[in-house]
């Protein structure tokens, strides 16, 4: 399963759901109407995705998917992979199974043991079949068949040739196709993952959780936005801090968490659950960190703000926080608080209670010094 956030530039996602109809044709037309593909002969392939910066794209476990840049600039996204889930029973090594492409077969194996190399992880699986089985399976020459086996170096990012064009159709095509399908002959497969959305972008201010324009905001991308989520349990975290705005001190009571800055730096510190400090380091843009369930963490950007994405090993995310108006010590009785801390008064207790008020999870700046 796995979940991903276009970081800069835009370009074409394919993802083929097996089960799933293949709706869509090239542009090109015959003389009668018909879209044709090339040789004069009809094509037809499944739905493709339009992503842009900050789009959250949930890719089904076991689909085959492919990216094109069609651009004018880089094509950066940033993936997380969660091999603990219940449709991966294999092992926890990360595997990617390529149908083109590919590097020469080094130091494949050594003796008994197998060598995972980086070239042998982007091995293209067809090279390895007998050519005369692949030839029969696609009812193609033996030489044709060759041609897909072949590795020749090309890694598994190419250039591809200029006047390649694909139908990427627009969300009210996709819209007409998923409203006028006849409902007697859809199956289950076709009512489910066919039809879902796989992305959703994470830019627009209109659609924050959380929203300050003292501290900043942040776009939760979950099972409610994308219900494909729900399937994957997985979810998607975009937050955007201001210079010097602090992240509440708050756990996660859900999920593990995979973050990566996006821009600027922010002073992170991770405490386990006997106390000690298990991070308390400057994250800059590039750096990614983990934070486990119920860890406590808390965050303060730097001057020139933060900006990250967070990956969450489930489709309905919580936290907790420690401080501010939804936190848990704002619903305790202020007594209770002033007894479980040594020489705190109650007047104290109330300031820890009240103090942010009515902040939650995003603090402002302050100009009292931290001692």
């Amino acid at each position: 399963m796995r979940n991903a956030v276009n970081g800069t530039g835009r370009g074409i996602l394919g993802v083929n759901i097996p089960g799933c109809p293949e709706t869509y044709h090239p542009e090109q037309q015959s003389p009668s109407g018909r879209r044709m593909g090339t040789g004069g002969r009809e094509d037809r392939h499944q739905k493709l995705h339009r992503v842009v910066t900050g789009d959250v794209i949930a890719i089904p476990h076991g689909s085959a998917h492919w990216c094109y840049n069609d651009g004018n600039e880089d094509l950066v996204a940033v993936y997380v992979v969660d091999l603990n889930n219940n449709n991966n029973q294999l092992d926890q090594n990360l595997r990617g199974f390529m149908l083109a492409g590919g590097q020469s077969r080094q130091g494949r194996e050594r003796g008994s043991r197998r060598s995972h190399s980086v070239e042998d992880t982007f091995q293209n699986v067809f090279s390895a079949m007998d050519e005369q089985l692949l030839a029969e399976s696609f009812n193609v020459p033996t030489e044709l068949a060759r041609k897909v086996q072949q590795v020749n170096g090309r890694g598994t990012i190419v250039k591809c040739d200029p006047q390649m064009r694909i139908l990427s159709p627009s969300d009210e095509e996709g819209e007409e196709y998923r409203h006028g399908m006849n409902m007697e002959e859809e199956n289950g497969i076709e009512e489910t993952m066919c039809t879902m959305h796989i992305k959703h972008n994470t830019d627009f201010r209109r659609e924050a959780d959380l929203h300050t324009t003292q501290a900043g905001r942040i776009n939760l991308v979950a099972a409610e936005k994308l219900p494909i989520l729900q399937l994957l349990e997985m979810s998607a975290e975009r937050g955007h801090l201001m210079p010097n705005a602090m992240h509440s001190p708050h756990w996660s009571m859900t999920d593990q968490r995979v973050v990566y800055g996006l821009q600027g730096e922010v002073h992170i510190q991770v405490v386990d659950e006997t106390g000690n400090t298990v991070m308390d380091e400057m994250v800059r843009e590039g750096d990614l960190f983990v934070i486990p369930q119920f860890y406590a963490c808390v965050a303060r950007a730097g001057n020139n703000g933060f900006e990250y994405v967070a990956f969450k090993t489930s489709g309905e995310p919580m936290k907790s926080p420690m401080a501010g108006y939804t936190s848990v010590m704002r619903a305790m009785p202020f007594d209770v608080v002033a007894n479980s801390y040594s020489d705190m008064s109650p007047e104290e207790a109330l300031q820890v209670k009240m103090s942010r008020d009515p902040e939650s999870m995003l603090f402002s700046p302050t100009r009292r010094s931290i001692d």
